[in-house]
């Protein structure tokens, strides 16, 4: 099945319900350099009609360790999660 008069989202709020295009089209192309966390699925599609749910939106600093040495972004990134519900 197609979905004709497809738009583009350019985000995404906690809550909504998008298909898996739509995600795949924001960490490529709208908010690049954003994180989605998903337990469910490995890879992101722009071809699949699945459905997935905003859990949480959250803007924060990324505090990591990296051969051992603490590192900070320089600005807060964007996290998405989301869960698979159909």
């Amino acid at each position: 099945m197609g979905i004709y008069n497809y738009e583009a989202k350019e985000d995404l709020q906690v809550g909504e319900v998008c298909l898996e295009r739509d995600i795949y089209e924001i960490i490529n192309f709208y908010k690049k350099g954003s994180i989605v966390l998903c337990d469910s699925v490995s890879r992101f599609s722009a071809n699949s009609d699945r459905m997935f749910k905003v859990i949480n939106r959250i803007e924060t600093y990324m505090h990591k360790n990296e051969d051992y040495t603490y590192q900070v972004s320089d600005r807060p990134k964007l996290i998405y999660i989301v869960e698979q519900v159909r």
